[in-house]
């Protein structure tokens, strides 16, 4: 059966607690993340995002380099049904500006080096350091209910280059998404002892489907 992804993931994290969601490199040490802790910081960011407003439908960006926070932002968008909008982070000032403003953001999350930049380009939309977000927070933390959004609605907003004029929002859903990666899981005859490099950038429509994948 299929599910918005929020409620996939919810599901999981509750069958499979104890496995590992993330791993990631410092230096020399492997650092672990399992899905019990991802969900607490899940449910944290969720806390979060309602606080400053964002509701089902709303549209919040992210301008960051890859990292981590990302898997906390797009399951906490799609917890409560919000729309996720990751940005490119090298984009020029007039090409970071339109999308900011085209999407009708209701925040804006951005890398603390990238938050002067962020602002410049968002108008009266609210720029949020990624600091001020909590995470690796307590596994006591109280869970939100999940918004049980319809598989079309809206999942990601993806911005094209620009290439042939401004960049245009490319509008996946969840059903999208979950199909991508129920295929891709199918192709390759993956299974949960398998690991997974997620190399491409998550402003990519591929990497996505990857990030699908993990769950």
């Amino acid at each position: 059966m299929q599910y918005a992804l929020g409620r996939y993931f919810a599901e999981w994290c509750e069958n499979h607690p104890d496995c590992d969601a993330l791993m990631t490199i410092d230096k020399d040490n492997v650092q672990k993340t399992t899905y019990r802790q991802l969900f607490a910081d899940v449910m944290a960011w969720v806390a979060f995002l309602k606080e400053k407003g964002v509701a089902e439908g709303d549209r919040v960006v992210f301008i960051s380099t890859k990292c981590v926070s990302h898997s906390r932002f797009f399951f906490a968008c799609w917890h409560i049904g919000a729309i996720a909008v990751p940005v490119c982070e090298t984009l020029g000032d007039t090409e970071m500006s339109f999308i900011i403003k085209d999407c009708e953001a209701k925040i804006v999350i951005a890398d603390k080096p990238l938050v002067k930049k962020a602002t410049t380009n968002s108008g009266e939309i609210p720029v949020i350091s990624l600091d001020e977000l909590p995470f690796n927070v307590s596994l006591d933390t109280p869970k939100a209910e999940v918004v049980n959004c319809p598989l079309d609605s809206i999942a990601v907003l993806i911005y094209t280059s620009g290439s042939t004029g401004m960049p245009k929002g490319v509008m996946l859903s969840h059903k999208n998404l979950y199909t991508n990666a129920f295929w891709a899981l199918n192709s390759y005859h993956l299974s949960t002892n398998d690991r997974l490099i997620s190399v491409l950038p998550y402003w990519h429509t591929y990497a996505l489907v990857i990030r699908g994948e993990v769950i």
